[in-house]
């Protein structure tokens, strides 16, 4: 852990310990305002570089025309900047973000208040998502799905909320992933949640924090519950192959599914094209039940309530 041991950034936008940070939780109204404002435009800006039609490996084209006009709603919208990158590039209708934190949902309303578009925020969980059923034509989610508490009753959730032949657009890392134990707050060292015992990743991990001292206040999980595997830094364990086997339970087709391996996407690889060579012998591997849960970028599946419409 500590041979590859990293700092968190404050102004890495997609962290949502940033909320923690004095300048917002002592900060003056006008001084918490500008925050919230800031780390939307952020949110915003990185969805910008790496839009999600390009992680599905689909046309932008292609994008626009399963959702252009079309009612959408993003599951775990954060400060809404990804909510708004959406609704423009691919020309939506109507936009709903959810998010389980009031604070993040008052972002994004301050963010859309400066610009144009049909936007709703709501707060709420994914196993209780606080729209009605048949109301969404389609539903993205990047980066949720591993967090929720059950991935099943998100599932369920997400097919009584879209309408017949609606979209799921999901994206998140397989628990397998090389980084997937989400402890990139501390350090970038590959499968530790493989390689060491859960007790050990636990010490290790409040030993480098506790070194730290106040400078990690703000990102400090002061995490003091047993790790029981899967569950480390609010973590389900939810891989690709579990994943197919709930959908198949509820009867939720998979009608879409993207094979690019780690080192082949990101915005690492955008800054760094040359990593890009590093993935070319993980191609194969990346479709093959079981490595694939090691290599894969991220899983990139869409699903869709029946009836099936889909075609490429």
């Amino acid at each position: 852990m500590r041979s590859m041991e990293v700092i968190p950034s404050t102004q890495d936008p997609t962290l949502r310990e940033r909320f923690n940070l004095k300048e917002f939780t002592e900060g003056q109204e006008s001084t918490r305002r500008e925050f919230m404002l800031q780390v939307a435009r952020q949110r915003y800006a990185s969805e910008c570089e790496l839009h999600i039609h390009r992680l599905f490996g689909l046309s932008l084209e292609r994008m626009q025309n399963l959702l252009r006009g079309k009612t959408v709603m993003e599951l775990g919208c954060y400060v809404g900047g990804s909510v708004v990158a959406h609704a423009e590039t691919y020309e939506i209708g109507k936009m709903y973000g959810i998010d389980i934190e009031e604070v993040f949902l008052e972002a994004a309303r301050l963010f859309v208040a400066q610009r144009s578009g049909s936007y709703e925020f709501r707060e709420g969980r994914a196993e209780a998502i606080p729209l009605p059923s048949k109301s969404c034509d389609a539903i993205i989610t990047q980066d949720t799905l591993e967090h929720v508490d059950s991935v099943e009753q998100a599932l369920s959730e997400c097919l009584r909320v879209l309408k017949p032949s609606g979209l799921l657009l999901c994206i998140f890392p397989s628990f397998y992933h090389p980084w997937g134990n989400h402890l990139g707050m501390v350090t970038r060292f590959p499968w530790l949640h493989l390689l060491s015992s859960d007790r050990l990743l636990e010490a290790a991990y409040t030993s480098l924090l506790r070194e730290r001292g106040g400078a990690a206040y703000w990102y400090d999980t002061n995490n003091t519950m047993a790790m029981h595997r899967h569950r480390f830094n609010g973590v389900n364990g939810i891989t690709a192959a579990r994943f197919r086997t709930l959908a198949r339970r509820l009867r939720f087709p998979l009608v879409f599914r993207s094979a690019s391996p780690i080192f082949s996407a990101g915005r690492r690889v955008q800054k760094e094209p040359w990593l890009k060579l590093l993935a070319l012998p993980l191609w194969p591997l990346a479709l093959l039940p079981g490595l694939e849960e090691l290599v894969l970028h991220r899983v990139c599946y869409i699903l869709q309530k029946p009836p099936l419409t889909w075609s490429l």
